[in-house]
């Protein structure tokens, strides 16, 4: 099982967590991965920027800008559900 979080504080939110959310639930659902990846909020992880969003792959923190998101899912979370 992936554990993904997605910040949902205040800088992150500004920034686009709801977007970041959004694009993952959407590509869980295209890969049909609701039994392979666990998606949830969390509060600040001290990676704060005002341009980017907190994400947290099985505890490793990343900095993603929300445009990203699609991108990123591909590249760290698809191949952990091999």
């Amino acid at each position: 099982m992936v554990d993904l979080k997605v910040c949902i504080g205040t800088s992150c939110h500004v920034s686009g967590a709801h977007n970041v959310i959004m694009t993952f639930q959407h590509m869980m659902e295209k890969y049909q991965l609701y039994d392979k990846v666990e998606l949830g909020g969390t509060f600040c992880m001290g990676v704060c920027s005002g341009t980017t969003v907190a994400v947290s792959v099985n505890d490793t923190i990343y900095a993603i800008a929300p445009e990203s998101a699609r991108t990123f899912f591909k590249e760290h979370v698809l191949p952990l559900c091999q």
